[in-house]
């Protein structure tokens, strides 16, 4: 991703901040799709990780991390950067509440993602004979077509008003087939821009990330 670095991003440049909350939330019934796909997914030795949720989860953190870097300046400490001083999800991602963070921390800023895969609208799926409605998604039973939405929350290391809350979102363009390529560039190396599969969707976001979060500044 190019770098978007502005005089905006003194704000942020080589500023320490810290990750204190990261969870990805999948629609249940594409959770339930997905996991037909389970083989492509590094096992993980803790019961409580579910390969999939655990491995998008990894991939993505990277994707953010990088893009906050090279897009507003930031200096990301590791997720365990804080040790015993921070509590931690069953994924191993830092699960904090600003106040308790600024008063075990030492960074400048602290950051909150909430992020969800789920469908666009409530669809529809194709049966003999059923006439497509305009104004709904038809879709095949081997097809989704999901929106991201990923809610941004930046704290500073003086109180817990937020210094920014910003919301990206994409979506896909057309329905996205359940197959293995939906999970490239996520379990594997083969990284393609577009909405076309999951990956796609979060490089998609992610390049509106610096852009949104300089734009909602308080």
């Amino acid at each position: 991703m190019a770098s978007t670095l502005s005089a905006q991003s003194k704000k942020f440049y080589k500023r320490e901040t810290a990750l204190i909350f990261y969870d990805l939330t999948i629609d249940g019934d594409y959770m339930q799709k997905f996991e037909q796909f389970e083989h492509l997914f590094r096992p993980s030795n803790d019961s409580k990780r579910h390969p999939i949720k655990n491995q998008l989860l990894y991939t993505s953190w990277d994707m953010v991390r990088e893009a906050l870097e090279e897009q507003t300046g930031m200096l990301i400490v590791p997720l365990d950067a804080y040790g015993k001083r921070f509590s931690y999800n069953d994924y191993g991602f830092p699960n904090m509440n600003p106040n308790k963070a600024i008063s075990k921390g030492d960074s400048k800023y602290y950051l909150r993602f909430d992020i969800s895969l789920k469908p666009e609208a409530n669809p529809i799926y194709s049966t003999s004979g059923q006439k497509p409605d305009s104004l709904q998604t038809i879709l095949e039973p081997n097809q989704i077509q999901p929106i991201l939405t990923i809610n941004i929350t930046i704290y500073p290391n003086k109180g817990v008003l937020p210094v920014c809350k910003t919301t990206i979102t994409s979506k896909a363009s057309k329905p996205l087939e359940l197959s293995e390529a939906l999970f490239d560039g996520m379990v594997n190396d083969k990284q393609t821009a577009g909405s076309t599969n999951i990956y796609g969707l979060f490089h998609e976001a992610l390049l509106q990330l610096g852009g949104s979060i300089f734009a909602n500044l308080r």
